[in-house]
């Protein structure tokens, strides 16, 4: 890097703003691991001030912090400030105001803008991009910027410009910050997809009782976090049940919002419920997760409708469920037994229903799917048809036909 003055950390000469009846003192950008001197000079304004008192204020905060060193009023003229900032927040910008009072009294603000520039950035001045309205493609403005950047971080730089690009330190991709003329957006720039790290992460969330946000940002049980741009897709899975994202008409199981990074479930969480978001990133080929290996031998489903009886009651079961499976379907939307928040139990043939976030009325459409018999499956070869068979025994005759009998 090649500094404007000849020993690091010092300047020759400090960067001059002139102060003026908007308040306003313009902007400035500042190298990261610069120490700068800058000078405010009041000798411009109607009546300029002999300055006796100051201070400073800058938002936001975070660590490193953007500190405020060595301040002195001019001695000669009196209307001149100057100070040395340092530190800060790669890819960061910060609001200073600085206030003086004169020797007659009276308080004055001015507003600097400092931009920190990343570790990756040059030290030369940089022009915030406009539109030139004089001069448009066939289908929208023309943008400039006369010296993008590149920010190298795990997260999305915050104030980028359009044509700056940032390399995510954790998938080894290179975006590139586009406009549409309204919003600013980082693209996946082409022939950097990354390869040193998997595009795809799984984040595990432990729901309480009735929550529906759940902000992807937020490290989850494992401390892992992500946050999302525009052309990643998700997978959501909740208790287990993968769901299918709503398309606005309010019929799915949530929605994203890109810009908070965040999952919206359109129906509450139980307490203690799992929520899974498989993340998968620009270039990835979203298979969604590879299910549960099968089990040897032969699985029974049996399907019931179900009776509300009276409010959270059931009527029974045609049969004896073996505890391998059980979904109840409550107006098309799935429930479960599973454990740490059961929707309901059950005994033998008895469904008794727990949840104390839903409730059961008579007239709703319940179905019970359940396994039974997940056991391997006899079978016997007869020469003759015996008189008696076993319940629910399958006949496989040697023409290939099958008849089942009950």
């Amino acid at each position: 890097m090649n500094y404007a003055y000849p020993i690091p950390g010092s300047q020759v000469q400090p960067e001059i703003f002139t102060s003026d009846v908007s308040g306003v003192l313009g902007s400035y950008d500042k190298p990261l691991n610069a120490k700068i001197q800058l000078k405010v000079d009041y000798s411009l304004l109607p009546v300029p001030p002999l300055i006796s008192t100051f201070s400073f204020q800058i938002t936001p905060g975070g660590e490193p912090q953007l500190k405020v060193s060595a301040p002195a009023v001019d001695i000669i003229s009196g209307d001149a400030l100057r100070f040395v900032i340092e530190g800060g927040i790669a890819g960061r910008t910060y609001t200073m105001t600085i206030n003086v009072i004169g020797s007659a009294g009276g308080v004055r603000s001015d507003v600097l803008t400092i931009n920190v520039l990343g570790d990756g950035d040059c030290d030369c001045q940089i022009i915030q991009p406009v539109v030139n309205n004089g001069l448009t493609s066939p289908d929208g403005s023309l943008f400039v910027n006369t010296g993008p950047r590149l920010f190298v971080s795990a997260t999305p730089p915050m104030q980028a410009r359009v044509m700056d690009q940032w390399y995510n330190s954790i998938t080894n991709q290179v975006y590139i910050n586009v406009s549409d003329g309204d919003t600013s957006y980082w693209v996946l720039m082409s022939g950097f997809t990354g390869s040193a790290q998997p595009s795809t992460q799984t984040l595990y969330y432990v729901a309480s009782t009735g929550q529906t946000a759940f902000p992807l940002s937020v490290p989850d049980m494992y401390g892992n976090s992500v946050h999302l741009i525009p052309g990643m897709t998700l997978s959501v899975t909740k208790g287990g049940l993968r769901l299918v994202p709503d398309a606005g008409a309010g019929v799915g199981g949530y929605t994203v919002n890109v810009a908070s990074s965040t999952v919206n479930l359109l129906w509450p969480a139980g307490s203690g419920e799992i929520l899974t978001v498989d993340v998968y990133d620009i270039t990835t080929i979203a298979t969604g997760p590879q299910g549960p290996p099968g089990i040897a031998g032969t699985v029974f489903l049996q399907e019931d409708v179900l009776t509300v009886t009276a409010p959270n009651t059931l009527s029974q079961l045609s049969r004896t469920p073996d505890g391998f499976a059980f979904i109840l379907f409550v107006e098309g939307r799935p429930f479960f037994a599973a454990v740490p928040s059961p929707a309901f139990t059950y005994s033998g043939t008895v469904v008794t229903w727990v949840s104390t976030l839903y409730s059961l009325q008579p007239g709703n459409e319940v179905v019970a799917v359940y396994t039974v018999g997940t056991t391997p499956l006899p079978l016997d070869w007869w020469l003759t048809l015996p008189t008696t068979l076993p319940p629910k025994a399958g006949i496989l005759w040697n023409n290939g036909g099958v008849i089942c009998v009950s």
